[in-house]
């Protein structure tokens, strides 16, 4: 499958997966008042976990297996990190939107960084050859 498939593929799970996301923001922010750098990392976990077996499943046609998942959350943590960032500016920044909102911001940003990791992670590598030191 080409890397554009995949990409189409990852991009129609990651709606999916937004729609789960945005759903349990607004259950933890707008329903239960909770803290937004506590729904973040809550939306995160779940829904990286979320997209990891759907992915694994309808993208990739992939088994799900403790390493492959470990490969994928890692990748993720680079978006997460980055979106926690882009949040904290808001908020130091004093930006005139809701904390929803300014959570929704961080969605796409993660998504461009995400892609391009995950995929590496998800996509089956042929082994590198050994190399033979010859004298």
């Amino acid at each position: 499958m080409s890397m554009v498939d995949r990409l189409l593929k990852f991009f129609t799970v990651g709606g999916v997966t937004t729609l789960f996301g945005v759903t349990l923001y607004g259950l933890l922010l707008l329903v239960l008042n909770a803290n937004l750098f506590l729904a973040y990392v809550i939306v995160f976990a779940a829904s990286v976990t979320f997209s990891y077996f759907l992915n694994a499943r309808f993208n990739y046609r992939i088994a799900p297996s403790l390493r492959t998942y470990i490969h994928y959350v890692q990748s993720y943590a680079v978006g997460f990190a980055a979106g926690f960032v882009l949040i904290t500016i808001c908020k130091a920044l004093a930006v005139p939107l809701a904390d929803f909102w300014i959570a929704m911001l961080s969605i796409p940003f993660r998504f461009a960084i995400t892609f391009l990791l995950a995929d590496r992670a998800m996509v089956a590598r042929e082994p590198a050859e050994p190399h033979v030191k010859t004298k």
